[in-house]
């Protein structure tokens, strides 16, 4: 026989008011994130600056590569961990970063995912300018997507 509601530690919780969710830069909540139209709250990001609150000036940062993979910042070389690390902070500061889409399931169901990448982001974006300034255009047109 379940337990009743009196035995429980925890009382249950209503969906508006779940915890977010987080896994490895992922966040989703029940409640009010499930609405697409509504804007996620401040307490939703954890890695990015709300853009409207981030600086004003932009920050050029050179990102060196050898054969594809990032190596440096700035003239400074860099493992991977500690690239992403210091990219994660620099973006993040920025803004840049946060995708917030609606995602199909294996099991056949959307569900509304919000992630804070700003290191992936800029790393994507940094690549795909050496390669268009490397590759012929149909090369590069070929790999849109």
């Amino acid at each position: 026989m379940p337990p009743s509601t009196e035995s429980r530690s925890k009382p249950p919780r209503s969906r508006s008011s779940a915890p977010i969710k987080t896994s490895g830069g992922a966040r989703s909540k029940r409640g009010i994130l499930e609405d697409p139209w509504v804007e996620p709250p401040p307490e939703t990001f954890q890695w990015t600056t709300d853009p409207k609150l981030a600086p004003d000036l932009a920050e050029e940062v050179e990102i060196s590569f050898d054969r594809g993979k990032p190596i440096a910042i700035g003239g400074r070389d860099l493992d991977a961990v500690d690239l992403i690390g210091e990219l994660n902070q620099l973006a993040g500061k920025h803004g840049i970063g946060r995708i917030d889409h609606i995602e199909n399931r294996l099991v056949g169901i959307k569900s509304r995912e919000i992630y804070e990448a700003p290191a992936a982001v800029l790393l994507h974006e940094a690549h795909r300018e050496l390669e268009f300034l490397t590759l012929s255009k149909s090369r590069c047109d070929s790999r849109r997507w």
